[in-house]
């Protein structure tokens, strides 16, 4: 099974955690795996998986 690639051009961008999800904001590309997330409201950091982040709509 292909696993979905975000590309690097997602730095910046805005997505919601599913379709009424909080919003959050890609600011890290750590690994082919992983990225750094910025959750809106609360301004807490986390890892997040990519085939996760190609999955969430954008806010």
């Amino acid at each position: 099974m292909e696993q979905a690639r975000v590309e690097p051009a997602v730095v910046g961008q805005f997505h919601t955690f599913g379709e009424a999800g909080v919003a959050y904001e890609v600011v890290e590309e750590l690994d082919d795996h992983t990225v750094k997330i910025r959750v809106v409201e609360t301004g807490e950091t986390l890892d997040y998986d990519r085939d996760q982040l190609a999955a969430d709509p954008l806010a």
